[in-house]
């Protein structure tokens, strides 16, 4: 049944991000004005984080997202390193009002459905390896077990996040994010 269940969030991203993709190429419309009224404004959640487009020092290097998929395939027992993957980057501005806040890079795999807090790194060599291997064992964003209706089924959880805010991070990324292919690494000649 979980198989099922992810290989349904899979193809959720998938088609999501293809209808993304195709709405951002088609141009966009003036959005309509607010409504006018004189009711005072009782919402008094901060304003929602800004998104950017990352710099490529703060992308996940190809060398840092073999070794990350080549882990998953570890421990997975997958084979997702034997075939071309897509990550998107966004960078989310710290929230305002919350001390120490920083900003974040939202990195969405769209093969393996996941969205991770990436620490983003153009690293090589042993570097690259280390990063890779610790972003693939870090908590990420299961969209098949970890992603619920709305914010009341979280219910305190620490890794539960609503459809929402998927949305919201796939969005962004959709429109300013930073997209990596990952094509399989080909066999060296002997």
């Amino acid at each position: 049944m979980n198989h099922l269940k992810s290989a349904g969030a899979r193809a959720w991203l998938a088609t999501a991000c293809l209808v993304a993709c195709s709405v951002a190429g088609a141009g966009t419309a003036t959005p309509a004005e607010p409504p006018l009224t004189n009711k005072p404004t009782t919402d008094t959640r901060p304003p929602a984080p800004a998104f950017s487009r990352p710099s490529m020092a703060e992308v996940n290097s190809p060398a840092v997202l073999r070794a990350y998929l080549r882990t998953k395939d570890e421990v997975r027992g997958s084979r997702y390193a034997r075939r071309t993957n897509h990550f998107c980057f966004v960078k989310q501005a710290p929230r305002a009002g919350l001390d120490g806040d920083t900003a974040s890079i939202w990195m969405i795999w769209h093969e393996g459905g996941e969205i991770l807090n990436s620490a983003g790194s153009a690293a090589t060599g042993d570097d690259a390896v280390s990063l890779g291997r610790s972003e693939a064992l870090a908590k990420s964003v299961n969209l098949a077990t970890d992603v619920v209706e709305s914010p009341a089924q979280i219910a305190g959880s620490t890794f539960l996040v609503d459809r929402a805010w998927v949305d919201h991070i796939v969005g962004a990324c959709k429109k300013t994010g930073h997209t990596v292919t990952i094509k399989p690494a080909t066999k060296k000649a002997l």
